[in-house]
Protein backbone atom coordinates (compact mmCIF):
# COMPACT_ATOMS: atom_id res chain seq x y z
CA UNK A 1 0.00 0.00 0.00
CA UNK A 2 1.13 3.50 0.78
CA UNK A 3 4.29 3.91 2.22
CA UNK A 4 3.76 4.59 5.73
CA UNK A 5 6.67 5.90 8.08
CA UNK A 6 8.38 2.65 10.22
CA UNK A 7 7.43 3.77 13.81
CA UNK A 8 9.96 0.63 15.47
CA UNK A 9 12.52 2.12 13.08
CA UNK A 10 15.66 4.04 14.60
CA UNK A 11 15.88 7.64 13.55
CA UNK A 12 18.04 10.55 13.84
CA UNK A 13 16.94 13.18 15.99
CA UNK A 14 14.86 16.60 14.80
CA UNK A 15 17.91 18.64 15.69
CA UNK A 16 19.88 16.42 13.36
CA UNK A 17 17.69 14.99 10.13
CA UNK A 18 16.03 18.80 10.57
CA UNK A 19 12.60 17.16 10.02
CA UNK A 20 10.12 16.73 13.16
CA UNK A 21 10.32 13.35 15.24
CA UNK A 22 7.78 10.28 14.62
CA UNK A 23 7.15 9.20 18.31
CA UNK A 24 3.97 7.08 18.85
CA UNK A 25 3.00 6.43 22.57
CA UNK A 26 -0.33 4.82 23.29
CA UNK A 27 -3.32 6.99 22.45
CA UNK A 28 -1.26 9.94 20.85
CA UNK A 29 -1.06 10.75 17.11
CA UNK A 30 2.33 10.22 15.26
CA UNK A 31 3.73 14.35 14.81
CA UNK A 32 4.12 13.38 10.76
CA UNK A 33 3.81 10.64 8.05
CA UNK A 34 5.61 10.23 4.97
CA UNK A 35 3.46 10.94 2.31
CA UNK A 36 2.83 9.44 -1.11
CA UNK A 37 5.45 11.14 -3.16
CA UNK A 38 8.18 10.73 -0.20
CA UNK A 39 7.33 13.83 1.32
CA UNK A 40 7.01 14.63 5.44
CA UNK A 41 3.33 15.82 5.90
CA UNK A 42 2.09 17.11 9.24
CA UNK A 43 -1.25 17.86 10.39
CA UNK A 44 -0.05 21.66 9.42
CA UNK A 45 0.61 20.09 6.02
CA UNK A 46 -2.53 18.03 4.89
CA UNK A 47 -4.86 19.18 3.03
CA UNK A 48 -6.95 22.64 3.73
CA UNK A 49 -10.43 21.41 5.04
CA UNK A 50 -11.90 23.81 2.28
CA UNK A 51 -11.14 21.76 -0.17
CA UNK A 52 -12.94 22.21 -2.90
CA UNK A 53 -10.74 20.08 -5.71
CA UNK A 54 -9.86 16.53 -4.75
CA UNK A 55 -6.85 15.52 -7.25
CA UNK A 56 -4.97 11.92 -6.89
CA UNK A 57 -2.44 12.90 -3.94
CA UNK A 58 -4.94 14.77 -1.46
CA UNK A 59 -7.04 12.07 -1.68
CA UNK A 60 -3.75 9.82 -1.04
CA UNK A 61 -2.69 11.83 1.89
CA UNK A 62 -5.59 12.01 3.66
CA UNK A 63 -6.18 8.17 3.42
CA UNK A 64 -2.26 7.52 4.39
CA UNK A 65 -3.34 9.85 7.38
CA UNK A 66 -5.69 7.53 8.65
CA UNK A 67 -4.35 4.73 8.57
CA UNK A 68 -0.81 5.75 9.59
CA UNK A 69 -2.77 7.31 12.85
CA UNK A 70 -2.22 11.06 12.03
CA UNK A 71 -5.75 11.32 11.97
CA UNK A 72 -8.58 9.25 13.19
CA UNK A 73 -11.54 8.43 10.48
CA UNK A 74 -13.70 10.31 12.29
CA UNK A 75 -11.44 13.41 12.55
CA UNK A 76 -11.22 13.16 8.94
CA UNK A 77 -14.54 12.46 7.89
CA UNK A 78 -15.55 15.88 9.57
CA UNK A 79 -12.28 17.59 9.14
CA UNK A 80 -13.07 17.40 4.86
CA UNK A 81 -17.05 16.86 5.42
CA UNK A 82 -16.63 13.41 4.10
CA UNK A 83 -18.71 10.40 4.43
CA UNK A 84 -16.92 7.47 5.84
CA UNK A 85 -18.34 5.70 2.65
CA UNK A 86 -16.83 7.83 0.47
CA UNK A 87 -13.49 8.14 2.65
CA UNK A 88 -14.24 3.75 2.17
CA UNK A 89 -14.42 4.11 -1.65
CA UNK A 90 -11.19 6.08 -1.68
CA UNK A 91 -8.94 3.24 0.51
CA UNK A 92 -10.66 0.80 -1.26
CA UNK A 93 -9.77 2.13 -4.91
CA UNK A 94 -6.19 2.39 -3.60
CA UNK A 95 -5.72 -1.13 -2.24
CA UNK A 96 -7.71 -2.38 -5.70
CA UNK A 97 -5.61 -0.21 -7.90
CA UNK A 98 -2.77 1.89 -6.78
CA UNK A 99 -3.20 5.46 -6.24
CA UNK A 100 -4.32 6.25 -10.18
CA UNK A 101 -7.55 4.18 -8.70
CA UNK A 102 -8.03 7.59 -7.34
CA UNK A 103 -8.48 9.47 -10.54
CA UNK A 104 -12.94 10.14 -10.77
CA UNK A 105 -12.50 8.95 -14.69
CA UNK A 106 -11.25 5.39 -12.87
CA UNK A 107 -13.94 5.42 -9.96
CA UNK A 108 -16.40 6.16 -13.18
CA UNK A 109 -15.07 3.01 -15.01
CA UNK A 110 -15.01 0.60 -11.70
CA UNK A 111 -18.53 2.04 -10.77
CA UNK A 112 -19.57 0.70 -14.06
CA UNK A 113 -17.55 -2.87 -13.91
CA UNK A 114 -14.91 -1.47 -17.47
CA UNK A 115 -11.72 -2.83 -16.97
CA UNK A 116 -8.33 -0.66 -16.70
Amino acid sequence: MLGTHDMSRDSASSEESGRPTASREAGTHPSYIVGPNGDIITLADLPSPHMTRWVIRRKAEIVLAVHAGLLTLDEACKRYQLTAEEFAGWQTAIEQHGLLGLRATHVQDHRHGHKS
